[in-house]
């Protein structure tokens, strides 16, 4: 694929803009509405699931030499009207490995689920693989977010997207821990619109730089991220509360370990 290199006016490190990371997202994205369209054929529908795991696997691989020589591999999908505002890609080493990693376990996830969903005859299997593609082409653009503008869309997708896998079992304590789940993420999701409104406005601009965001000071920043980091410290335990409300067995589960051990 051809790539053009350009000087990174904030670093040493040079860009190649390339559609790699588009295609990553894509994957995910184009195998959901084939899921839904093969639902009613079991082996074609995990065919998908599966295709495009590995296919995502292997984009995100093979952007790790040019990531290693060149430092970062750039994106846009669209200009705003807003000036130095873009909704854009931009995989450096450390989004390179956050994508590795949602992309490697997809590929376990899958078969784990394939099997779990199958041996159980677990209802509304369509839908759980319809939703398990849409969070992951959340999670990936998470990771390859190129500023704060990007990440908030694709960590709302990702929100949104697992939403229905909280609440698969579809009872009672499911529907609400799945409530509680959506206060908690959409709770954090308007911190961080109002992070990224307020980071454009003083700063001019939200993408992503070593040593923060220019024009940007550091009291500013603790302002602005400290209420929203506190509580992605406190998400853990609240949704480890959610899942074991959402489904009962973990909690079964968890008692029947106790007791073995």
């Amino acid at each position: 694929m051809p790539a053009v290199l350009l000087a990174d006016a904030s670093a040493s490190a040079t860009v190649v803009h390339s559609l790699k990371p588009l295609l990553a997202v894509l994957c995910p994205a184009v195998a959901a509405p084939l899921i839904l369209l093969s639902r009613n054929r079991p082996n074609l529908r995990e065919f998908w699931t599966l295709s495009a795991a590995f296919s995502l696997f292997a984009i995100v691989i093979s952007m790790a030499p040019t990531i290693l020589d060149a430092g970062a591999v750039e994106c846009v999908l669209f200009h705003t009207i807003f000036a130095n505002l873009d909704v854009a890609f931009k995989v450096d080493a450390f989004g390179e490995i956050f994508a590795i990693t949602a992309s490697s376990l997809w590929i376990l996830v899958s078969f784990y689920s394939i099997g779990y969903m199958r041996s159980l005859e677990e209802h509304a299997q369509t839908r759980y693989f319809f939703c398990f593609c849409w969070a992951i082409f959340g999670a990936v653009g998470v990771a390859m977010a190129k500023n704060l503008l990007t990440l908030f869309i694709f960590y709302e997708i990702l929100t949104v997207s697992t939403y229905p896998l909280v609440i698969h079992e579809q009872s009672r304590e499911a529907i609400s821990a799945g409530r509680k789940y959506l206060a908690y993420l959409m709770t954090a999701g308007c911190f961080l619109l109002a992070a990224t409104v307020l980071t454009y406005y003083l700063a001019g601009t939200t993408d992503f730089h070593a040593g923060g965001i220019p024009g940007l000071g550091e009291r500013c920043h603790e302002s602005l991220y400290g209420a929203s980091c506190g509580a992605s410290f406190l998400l853990p335990s609240r949704l480890h509360e959610v899942c074991v409300d959402a489904i009962p067995l973990l909690a079964a589960d968890r008692n029947d370990s106790a007791d073995a051990c």
